[in-house]
């Protein structure tokens, strides 16, 4: 009895060493928070942005619990060189004591239209430990002033009366716009601001622009008319001749709307014109090319279009 009371008391500490050793073993290491997910005006790498004081947003990323943010601070550049080199052109927040890390409002310098503005987060942790600078996020300006656009409205000359029969389902064939251009020289960057009354889609050398369904979306047209801006630098061939094309169809402006049909609404109680008769488009093409010149193309009477397209038919629903 006395050997065995003997030979448990001396594997007592043992045990407790392989004890504590695993427990060692087991306490995580200190785990760094990553900002990620950088936003602006909700949106990843937006083009053409017009709200002039942009609204920015991030998340952080830990594998630690409980991970908190108690400061952050934000810089902006006009290039992404700059930021590499720490100079913040635009703005420079400083270090920003607070917990707020979404629709953080943007307090530099004045942004005017077509402004690219690169940026990056940190924040320092509820340890006050500070974070890496996040990747660096784009976002460009847009056309802030009416000034800025050059190019026109388009459309098809339209003879057809007034549909008025409200027993028959009126469903008229989309437009189509066609330009052919040359990029003369060697293309550094190229965007395309496009809007319409009613719906578009855009194609650059046959390849669709952009994901979107429903551009440039609804609006109250007796007001405004909404326009998006895309990135065609990929899709434009330096030195060669180019095509720009868009599809537009009646949509809001002049389709049916709702159940407009169903109970007589419209000018002409056919559930159709709530804004206009006829569909049109404003497109503008600026491509800036490597030896620092820039050229626009805008719509105009020299584009073609035909609503002898092979669409036949269009309708939102």
């Amino acid at each position: 009895m006395k050997s065995s009371l003997l030979l448990a008391l001396k594997l007592i500490p043992s045990f407790i060493f392989s004890v504590g050793l695993g427990l060692a073993a087991e306490v995580p290491q200190f785990q760094p928070v990553v900002v990620k997910g950088l936003r602006c005006e909700y949106l990843s790498e937006p083009e053409g942005i017009d709200v002039r004081l942009p609204r920015l947003s991030w998340r952080l990323e830990s594998e630690r619990r409980g991970i908190a943010q108690i400061a952050a601070q934000i810089r902006v550049a006009s290039n992404s060189q700059k930021l590499t080199r720490g100079e913040a052109d635009l703005w420079d927040s400083g270090r920003v004591d607070g917990a707020i890390s979404n629709q953080v409002v943007y307090a530099g310098r004045n942004l005017v239209s077509r402004t690219e503005c690169f940026w990056q987060v940190r924040i320092w942790d509820e340890q006050n430990q500070v974070s890496t600078w996040s990747p660096v996020a784009r976002w460009t300006m847009g056309l802030l002033q009416p000034s800025d656009w050059t190019a026109a409205w388009i459309a098809q000359r339209d003879h057809e009366p007034l549909h008025t029969d409200r027993a028959k389902l009126y469903l008229p064939s989309p437009r189509h716009f066609r330009k052919e251009f040359a990029a003369q020289k060697t293309v550094q960057r190229a965007v395309v601001h496009a809007s319409a009354l009613g719906l578009y889609d855009l194609y650059c050398n046959g390849q669709r622009v952009g994901d979107a369904f429903f551009q440039p979306g609804w609006s109250d047209y007796l007001q405004r008319a909404y326009y998006r801006s895309h990135d065609v630098t990929a899709l434009l061939r330096s030195g060669a001749s180019n095509v720009l094309g868009a599809v537009v169809a009646d949509g809001w402006y002049a389709g049916y709307v709702g159940y407009g049909l169903l109970v007589g609404y419209g000018p002409n109680k056919v559930g159709r014109y709530f804004y206009g008769k006829t569909p049109a488009l404003r497109v503008q093409l600026e491509i800036d090319y490597t030896d620092g010149t820039r050229e626009t193309l805008g719509t105009d009477t020299t584009w073609l279009v035909t609503d002898r397209g092979p669409t036949r038919e269009a309708r939102l629903h």
